[in-house]
């Protein structure tokens, strides 16, 4: 099992920096239609950025969902299906925070993501 998790990574660039679980991990956002329309463009940037780092950091799946819109739906079965039949097939691989997020692990990496912004509020 080890040696399969480790097949994954061993060539990606962020190789050294990813912490990934040897159980495969998905992160599902729900609700896809109400964070869509809620939120302005920043804020969705922002939360989809830092999902998008956790994720990628930890070697998890990250699939928006949402049951009342079709794309974010069939994403989300692809994602489950590839995961129950061990299957290496992909949908669409999206990054675009205006649309629903469906990133593989291993399909994203930091350079892309970008450092994560500290808040003025936190105190360290």
């Amino acid at each position: 099992m080890q040696a399969k998790a480790g097949e994954k990574w061993e060539k990606h660039d962020d190789s050294r920096k990813i912490n990934a679980s040897l159980v495969p991990l998905i992160v599902i956002g729900s609700k896809f239609d109400v964070f869509a329309n809620q939120y302005e463009s920043v804020k969705k940037r922002q939360l989809c950025l830092a999902l998008r780092y956790i994720c990628h950091q930890y070697g998890c799946d990250l699939v928006f969902a949402s049951v009342k819109e079709k794309l974010p739906s069939q994403l989300f079965k692809a994602m489950l299906t590839r995961h129950v039949f061990d299957s290496t097939l992909q949908a669409k691989v999206e990054f675009d925070h205006n649309q629903a997020l469906n990133i593989y692990a291993g399909s994203d990496n930091f350079l892309k993501i970008g450092e994560p912004e500290v808040s003025s509020s936190v105190y360290i």
